[in-house]
């Protein structure tokens, strides 16, 4: 494949990757906020606010570890290449639409 080809192919996939962050935040930050309120632990104010703090300083002090996991131990690094990212990709999204 022509390297023009390989670009608009790593483009697309940062763009799904983007988009199926979006979702799966959604769905998780719900959740863990609805739980929260109902429960009464907190408000819905100070739930949204517990929500993305801690999401933050998730991704900000172990930005790598669940990635350095799966690449280590789960999966083997030679034989992930872009069609089957971009499978995984695609699933994931799917599978938090539908």
């Amino acid at each position: 494949m022509p390297e023009s080809g390989i670009l608009i192919l790593l483009l697309g996939l940062a763009a799904i990757s983007l988009i199926f962050q979006y979702v799966q935040g959604y769905n998780d930050s719900g959740s863990i906020v609805a739980t929260m309120v109902y429960t009464g632990a907190v408000g819905p104010g100070w739930a949204l606010v517990l929500v993305a703090v801690f999401a933050a300083l998730g991704a900000l002090l172990l930005p790598t570890t669940v990635a350095l996991t799966f690449v280590n131990g789960i999966a083997d690094p030679d034989r992930l290449d872009l069609p089957v990212i971009w499978s995984a990709i695609l699933s994931a999204l799917l599978w938090n639409v539908v």
